[in-house]
This record gives C-alpha cells, sequence and structure tokens, in this order.
C-alpha cells in the first residue's frame, strides 16, 4: 500500500506529442480526446496526490522512446507500460533503444 510522503511516478504528456500518444495506445478510446481534456485532468490528479501528503513526479513520455522500450520489455503500449515507463523515466532511467531498462522501486505505481 502507497502511503502519504511516497514520491508517485505520474505519465506526463507534451502537447506536440499528445496527437501521437492517441495513435499508438492500445487502449486510446480510455484516454481524453484532446490533450487540453487530458492536462485538466493530469493537474486535478497531482493537486489531488499533492493534498493528501504524496509527492507527484511528472514523468515525460516520448511516444517513439515508448514504443522502443515497449518491444525491448515485452509490454504492450496501454495503460500498465505507461505507469511502468513513468517509474524508469521517473528514476532517470531511460534507456536508449535497443537496451533493457532496470526498475527502481524506490518509486511507486499509482
Amino acid at each position: 500500500m502507497t502511503r502519504p510522503g511516497t514520491t508517485i511516478a505520474l505519465t506526463w504528456y507534451r502537447p506536440e506529442d499528445y496527437p501521437r500518444v492517441l495513435e499508438i495506445m492500445e487502449d486510446a478510446d480510455d484516454l481524453p480526446d484532446t490533450y487540453l481534456e487530458w492536462l485538466e485532468k493530469a493537474t486535478a490528479l497531482l493537486v489531488k496526490l499533492h493534498g493528501e501528503g504524496f509527492v507527484a513526479l511528472p514523468a515525460v513520455l516520448e511516444p517513439d522512446r515508448f514504443l522502443a522500450w515497449c518491444r525491448e520489455n515485452g509490454q504492450s503500449p496501454a495503460a500498465v507500460a505507461r505507469t511502468d515507463y513513468a517509474v524508469v523515466v521517473a528514476n532517470g532511467a531511460v534507456p536508449a533503444p535497443g537496451t533493457k531498462g532496470v526498475f527502481d522501486r524506490r518509486l511507486h505505481r499509482l
């Protein structure tokens, strides 16, 4: 169980990447249709987590790098992979394409 004071990695998107994100995700139907809709929900989540005492660390998902990471780690581009990738990014351990990433469990998944 995650406790207040815990650092949580959150997948974060750049506005220019969001159309590509929707294009590559297997669960794109579960994501907001526009970047602004996503940003509103993500910002509300950051505020909520902060209010509950968590440290939320946004981790930028670069679509093509994420796809390469999914292939290298045998994951489908969907929610679970986004969360796992956010942990890797937040830990500063985003592997270059062609290398496998290692998870640091100091950061937690939601």
